[in-house]
């Protein structure tokens, strides 16, 4: 085998192998506290499209599409979740990395069941109205204490909280 088609399977069963690791953790999330973390996960969504456009852009692909910056934006979404690591933004960590691996879901055809499996276990439209009570009073919270920025994120979030990537979606 070439040195390229080793590191490729080497790197797809990496990436595999952290997918499931990641399902069977989320498959172990009480369903009350999954409102808590999607809503996190619409903050997280408006906060990368504001740092940049293509997170916009490669979490609407369709299947198949745009697989080669998926893959390369895989890297820099480990990046940002080792720096919030390091600022002890847990909450944010754990949005990011349901990002991650809704990227490596993404990034090639053999993974697309795994991510309809996460995103089906979210159940985004089940959840709308719980989703929406946490960015509720994440954004109570943020009025009281005078916090604009946050307030501002949080309203842009609600406008996030039902979004399911295409190649997730039912039907």
């Amino acid at each position: 085998m070439g040195i390229l088609k080793y590191f490729a399977k080497k790197g797809f069963k990496q990436s595999e192998k952290e997918i499931i690791n990641f399902l069977n953790i989320f498959r172990a999330i009480p369903d009350d506290e999954i409102p808590h973390l999607m809503s996190r996960v619409a903050l997280i969504h408006y906060d990368m499209s504001q740092y940049t456009p293509e997170f916009s852009k490669l979490i609407s692909s369709d299947v198949g599409a745009n697989q080669g910056a998926i893959t390369s934006f895989i890297s820099e979404m480990n990046g940002i979740i080792n720096d919030l690591h390091k600022k002890g933004l847990a909450e944010q960590v754990a949005a990011a990395k349901f990002w991650n691996v809704t990227f490596r879901c993404m990034s090639n055809n053999r993974f697309r069941h795994y991510g309809q499996n996460i995103w089906g276990l979210a159940s985004v439209a089940e959840r709308l109205d719980s989703i929406k009570e946490e960015l509720d009073t994440l954004l109570e919270n943020a009025e009281m204490d005078g916090n604009k920025k946050l307030e501002e994120r949080v309203r842009c979030a609600m406008g996030l909280a039902d979004f399911v990537p295409p190649q997730f979606r039912d039907g």
